[in-house]
């Protein structure tokens, strides 16, 4: 069992928050996880197998299953994308800001901050909001997903060898509800193509709560490889 101390989520949420997570090999021990409440307000544990002696005793001590996160994975092939989709990346200033307000709208709705009713959609995507500029601040790739030369959305990666990993991605509100959601599938091919040809692997992690984004991805040949159990507890309003 390994304890994480997510510091910047102090900033993004407002109260001290820990990760713990759990492995095939671990054992939950009661009297640690009560010290543990005592020292933290939010504390999100990570199961890594399906296991029901540990979920019964996370159940016991009052912890909420919130979500699965999923890993999603693709070898990626270069093959012709309709001229109407494009990328480029969003460097400016002005260009990063038109993303953050967007996400400011109330872009993202279906994660565990959005659906907790201790913090909301507002606190969410003002977290994700401090995510991206942070991820941008140690060299991750802001781009706009356009579709007929218009803004429709944007995907945050960060490259590793010859794979790309997608931090975050969406499609505006303004233009959700009108079949662009599969634009997050292929833009990493339009990425491969235009910025990087020797990218081969896609990875990225959604929640089970988004059912939409799981549909599209698994439709455009993306693969389930992974999937871990996400648990909850306000502390602070226990004790």
């Amino acid at each position: 069992m390994k304890t994480i101390d997510c510091f910047w989520e102090n900033k993004n949420l407002g109260v001290k928050t820990s990760e713990i997570t759990i492995s095939s090999t671990d054992t939950v021990n009661l009297s640690e996880f009560k010290e543990l409440e005592k020292q933290w307000d939010y504390i999100v544990v990570k199961c890594f197998e399906p296991n029901m002696e540990t979920f019964q005793q996370l159940s016991s001590m009052h912890y909420s299953f919130i979500e699965t996160q999923i890993t999603l994975e693709k070898e990626l092939v270069i093959t012709h994308i309709d001229d109407s989709v494009q990328i480029d990346l969003a460097q400016t200033t002005n260009e990063i800001n038109f993303v953050t307000e967007r996400i400011n709208e109330g872009l993202f709705i279906t994660d565990r901050i959005a659906l907790d009713p201790q913090f909301g959609i507002n606190i969410a995507n003002t977290r994700y909001v401090n995510w991206l500029m942070n991820e941008v601040k140690k060299g991750a790739k802001l781009l706009n997903i356009k579709k007929d030369r218009e803004k429709v959305g944007f995907i945050l990666l960060k490259e590793d060898n010859q794979t790309i990993d997608v931090i975050l991605h969406g499609i505006f509100k303004q233009y959700q509800k009108q079949h662009l959601g599969s634009l997050l599938a292929i833009c990493p091919t339009i990425y491969v193509q235009k910025f990087n040809p020797n990218i081969k692997h896609y990875q990225t992690k959604v929640s089970s709560n988004n059912l939409g984004i799981l549909r599209i991805m698994t439709k455009y040949g993306y693969l389930v490889t992974d999937i871990s159990y996400v648990f909850v507890k306000h502390s602070k309003h226990e004790q």
